[in-house]
């Protein structure tokens, strides 16, 4: 394992803050889709009340996530079509 330093604004695994940050997002989300799918699956939670929280799940995690990467002053960030 290299055990340097990382470059400034670089963890060692190579993310920037910025992609760590997505991908915790990411993982956070299907964590939580997966909670429901389980208690699905167990019979704990009716079925349809899972997938509308799952539902519930992707728009909120999809907002939060357009809201984090949002580009300043309304710009479009980078990839984005002019």
């Amino acid at each position: 394992m290299d055990d340097r330093h990382p470059i400034e604004g670089e963890a060692l695994s190579g993310f920037t803050p910025k992609e760590s940050r997505l991908a915790s997002l990411l993982l956070g989300m299907q964590c939580d889709i997966a909670a429901y799918q389980n208690a699905a699956s167990g019979g704990t939670l009716p079925v349809q009340q899972a997938e509308d929280s799952i539902r519930s799940i992707k728009n909120k995690y999809s907002s939060m996530i357009r809201e984090e990467f949002r580009a300043p002053s309304g710009r479009r960030g980078e990839g984005e079509n002019s």
